[in-house]
């Protein structure tokens, strides 16, 4: 059937108090409207925690690094975020609102907390749309593992499950213990209840610690990991979403966090290392190299052009968006 496309107006790459913008969304509608943009496109952040632990309890972490720098969308419930858009898209039928979300798929350490840790990859994000609420829920992200999108490792419920049945059968065990007395002894029998309860304690600690028994990445293995950013562009596509790139040129200084320094670099090679995203934000105020002629964006559509690369990567072209309307895909 033939596709009709149009030119629409949008303000893209947009935060709301869900995450670390100013303005609540049924606001940024207002502002929207009274602009005559036609689509807005909600990007906030999905989630902005980062946890670091040391084995085996490697997920609870340290409370001065596994703190919060921000609340974002995960935590503030998609749901809840969603039922904000419909709010405002109830209010101004005019204007398209998409919900969508700016993920960091991956960050790894390096150093260790008594000496120099740093974090790095952090701020390597992809910005995802057209997924529902459940989508959403279990993109696959560093930090979200859920049941339903992490490949079990059963080895992980092994030991726990070990633990606590060591434990219990430790309550069915009794110890004598021989008391001499004056003119007589007396033999008891107790169980080894301390032993027993601290074994199972920590069985269900590991437990807690291992769930969801299955790992989407590994953030101490030290270096950088494109394919946990091939799992998420996978994911979306597999779901009939959008991803994009965000601001692979982007310069930030690295900043203090609590307990580590945050290490942020340009990434332009990960144009090349991923494929099946759709394109990448190029148009911002920083110095950019990839859409040079001879640099990143050419030698990716070259990449398409030979068929190893689907589909073409745009920069910054959004024109998909209102192909997902035609085909009547809900968004909202």
């Amino acid at each position: 059937a033939e596709v009709h496309l149009e030119q629409y107006s949008a303000a893209i790459h947009v935060h709301s108090t869900f995450s670390n913008g100013q303005y609540e969304v049924l606001q940024l509608a207002q502002f929207a409207h009274e602009r005559d943009i036609d689509v807005l496109i909600l990007t906030d952040s999905f989630l902005t925690t980062v946890m670091y632990g040391i084995w085996p309890l490697d997920r609870i972490g340290f409370k001065g690094i596994n703190k919060m720098v921000r609340p974002a969308v995960l935590d503030h419930g998609v749901e809840n975020y969603f039922a904000a858009v419909r709010e405002a898209q109830s209010k101004f039928p005019d204007l398209l609102i998409i919900p969508a979300v700016e993920a960091a798929p991956y960050y790894y350490w390096k150093g260790k907390p008594w000496t120099e840790l740093t974090l790095h990859d952090f701020d390597r994000h992809l910005v995802v749309l057209g997924l529902t609420e459940e989508e959403i829920k279990n993109l696959p992200v560093i930090g979200n593992a859920t049941w339903e999108n992490t490949p079990k490792d059963w080895k992980l419920i092994l030991v726990p499950v070990g633990l606590f049945v060591g434990g219990t059968s430790l309550l069915f065990v009794r110890r004598r213990k021989k008391i001499g007395l004056k003119y007589y002894v007396i033999r008891q029998k107790r169980r080894p209840w301390g032993p027993a309860i601290a074994v199972m304690l920590l069985g269900l600690l590991l437990a807690w610690n291992n769930y969801p028994f299955g790992k989407l990445s590994d953030p101490y293995s030290g270096e950088h990991d494109v394919a946990a950013y091939q799992s998420v562009i996978d994911y979306v596509r597999e779901n009939g979403g959008v991803v994009y790139w965000s601001y692979p040129e982007a310069r930030f200084r690295d900043v203090e966090v609590r307990g580590a320094r945050m290490v942020s670099q340009t990434h332009p090679e990960d144009l090349l290392l991923t494929d099946g995203y759709h394109g990448f934000e190029g148009i911002y105020g920083d110095w950019i190299t990839a859409t040079l002629p001879g640099k990143t964006w050419d030698l990716a559509l070259m990449q398409y052009i030979e068929g190893s690369h689907q589909p073409p990567p745009f920069c910054h072209d959004w024109n998909r968006f209102s192909l997902l309307q035609r085909q009547g895909r809900r968004v909202v």
